[in-house]
């Protein structure tokens, strides 16, 4: 037997096949991880531009402007600034304090449906939000 154990330790064959074994599901994982957080990141970002330009649009278009903006004329900017989001996953939420009149503040907050893309980390879906609250200025 000692015979057929000789020159056991110098046999390399395999090697790298075991340390790909060892190595692959952990870069798969930051891999998937990285585009996660990457998405995540879009659809925020994404969600603060469309917020900040529907209060753009609200706070030029009040009641006194040739084309006075509604709560559904906002959350057509915003739907139509959020790019690549899903309408569908949106809410959005406009209030006027006290009306759309100069001098008044418009809120506007929407928020997004994030779930994870494949579902392999068993984690729940939350909503991301974003709010902007200004002056009427017309």
């Amino acid at each position: 037997m000692a015979a057929g154990l000789n020159g056991f330790g110098d046999d390399r064959r395999g090697v790298v096949a075991v340390e790909f074994a060892l190595i692959i599901p952990i870069f798969m994982l930051m891999t998937y991880g990285f585009m996660e957080i990457g998405r995540a990141l879009f659809i925020q970002n994404s969600l603060g531009h469309a917020v900040y330009e529907a209060q753009r649009y609200a706070i030029v278009h009040g009641a006194s402007s040739s084309s006075p903006a509604d709560a559904d004329a906002i959350e057509a900017v915003i739907l139509e600034k959020a790019g690549m989001l899903d309408g569908d996953l949106l809410t959005v939420d406009v209030s006027f304090a006290p009306d759309n009149e100069p001098g008044s503040v418009v809120t506007i907050r929407a928020s997004y449906a994030f779930d994870y893309m494949t579902g392999l980390v068993p984690l729940e879906a939350f909503d991301m939000t974003s709010t902007s609250a200004a002056t009427i200025a017309r």
